[in-house]
């Protein structure tokens, strides 16, 4: 079985870049049996599953098809541009739902899923702000809006935050490394995965006996867009013609 993660692709109707690396992508994934695993921000943002009518989605309903075709499972994680993303995108696009934090199993490891936002707990802005629009009172005011206006809101709300990230420091914007360590000793966790910080790269984590591994996965403006996990490896790979070509690895 081959594992596939990718993260912080921020598709938009005005880059096209990333969209035609993810073709690219999905055409190297070998067939069968294969499960990708999309840990947020594959949108730069999402306003509602009721925005689907833009050259973006028209684009994407084919490659998404195409993973189907190979009969490759896909599993998606919401992050913090697309935390709006729902039932009705998950079926358009054949695309299962998965929860904030998920557990699976791969190879006598026990991995944690998740997009990482969540353990930048220095940044107590964003924590407040994103405790704020993870409530179903919020989202579904936001959502009864018009798509026009939902549309401005979420352009201020970038520029407000571009802002607001200028003042931050590198530190407080990465994930806390005891909040790291106490999640993956309290969960019994072998490897945790997950994105956002956009700082591709395997830390060992030591907590106990045994060696445990948190994998931060880069965004698409990296050569390392792809982590594929497959016979006792963890690969981070770049896209070549039509291929995954390996960076870098590590034993899982």
């Amino acid at each position: 079985m081959h594992l596939y993660f990718i993260s912080d692709l921020h598709l938009s109707n005005d880059d096209q870049d990333n969209l035609a690396s993810f073709a690219v992508f999905i055409n190297s994934i070998i067939e069968n049996n294969s499960r990708l695993y999309i840990l947020g921000d594959l949108f730069d943002v999402w306003i509602g599953d009721d925005d689907t009518s833009t050259p973006l989605i028209e684009n994407l309903i084919p490659l998404f098809k195409k993973l189907k075709d190979k009969n490759v499972t896909t599993f998606f994680c919401h992050g913090n541009r697309d935390f709006l993303l729902g039932e009705t995108f998950a079926s358009l696009m054949s695309v299962n739902l998965l929860e904030e934090k998920t557990i699976l199993y791969f190879q006598d490891k026990k991995i944690l899923l998740m997009h990482g936002d969540q353990l930048c707990t220095d940044d107590h802005d964003y924590q407040q702000f994103r405790s704020m629009v993870r409530s179903t009172e919020w989202q579904q005011k936001f959502l009864s809006k018009p798509l026009a206006k939902r549309r401005e809101m979420a352009v201020n709300m970038r520029i407000e935050s571009t802002k607001n990230n200028k003042n931050k420091s590198l530190d407080i914007m990465d994930v806390n490394k005891d909040s790291v360590s106490s999640l993956m000793q309290d969960e019994s966790i072998d490897i945790l995965i997950h994105g956002h910080t956009h700082r591709p790269a395997f830390h060992a984590i030591k907590s106990g006996p045994q060696g445990k591994t948190r994998v931060v996965l880069g965004d698409w403006d990296k050569n390392e867009k792809v982590l594929l996990l497959s016979d006792g490896l963890m690969k981070f790979c770049s896209i070549k013609k039509n291929a995954l070509q390996v960076i870098r690895e590590q034993i899982i």
